[in-house]
């Protein structure tokens, strides 16, 4: 005898065999993705250290470069101010630029001691 099918269990069999397939499709594929993000990760990754030290790191020793050659001629100008002030023999004060404020100050205010009366003398 003949092992029967019937076309029921033949579509069953078939509908299993493609789910089972299908799966382990799905899964490699799922592999295959995880595999590819983690190689873009790491590419991107390497492109913007690469980025970062060749471009804005460059730039940024750069500047702090000359920032510090600016300092540095602003600190030697002061130097050579306090230096020519000592120099005289005596301590000048070198007066501020004139686009600072000037405080007035109003001495004919009473100290506060003088002011109020003792309440002990009553």
């Amino acid at each position: 005898m003949e092992p029967y099918f019937s076309t029921a269990k033949m579509s069953s069999l078939q509908l299993r065999l493609a789910k089972e397939e299908m799966f382990s499709t799905l899964k490699y594929q799922t592999k295959a993705l995880l595999l590819a993000a983690n190689i873009i990760g790491t590419l991107c990754y390497l492109s913007s250290t690469v980025f970062l030290d060749s471009v804005i790191f460059s730039i940024l020793d750069q500047l702090s470069r000359e920032m510090e050659k600016q300092i540095e001629v602003i600190n030697k100008s002061h130097q050579s101010e306090l230096e020519a002030a000592t120099n005289k023999g005596k301590s000048v004060c070198i007066d501020p630029p004139d686009d600072f404020p000037k405080m007035e100050i109003d001495t004919e205010v009473p100290h506060q001691s003088n002011a109020v009366q003792s309440t002990q003398s009553l």
